[in-house]
């Protein structure tokens, strides 16, 4: 199951952690979102030892090439604004 934006409802947690506990249970969870400090507080202390964080970033230079630094440095490297069709496009 992908649950996304997980960071508007924290009370999911209380919610999977028994869901996650059933010991016949073959089924993941990908819960994807911003993670605040506070809240992956929570989610560690709800879910412990069920976890794992992974941190992603936005494209870094490796991964799009010398030839796009002008690109990446005024777009940045998130994907929706670097990949965006136009100048413009990634400023909205």
């Amino acid at each position: 199951m992908v649950v996304d934006e997980v960071q508007q409802m924290p009370e999911l947690y209380r919610v999977l952690r028994p869901l996650v506990d059933r010991p016949a249970n073959r089924a993941s969870f990908l819960l994807l979102g911003s993670a605040a400090p506070g809240l992956a507080k929570g989610v560690s202390e709800s879910l412990a030892g069920r976890c794992l964080f992974v941190q992603v970033g936005g494209f870094a230079l490796g991964e799009v090439g010398t030839e796009a630094l002008d690109q990446l440095w005024l777009r940045g490297g998130f994907p929706r604004s670097f990949l965006a069709a136009s100048d413009e496009a990634s400023l909205r």
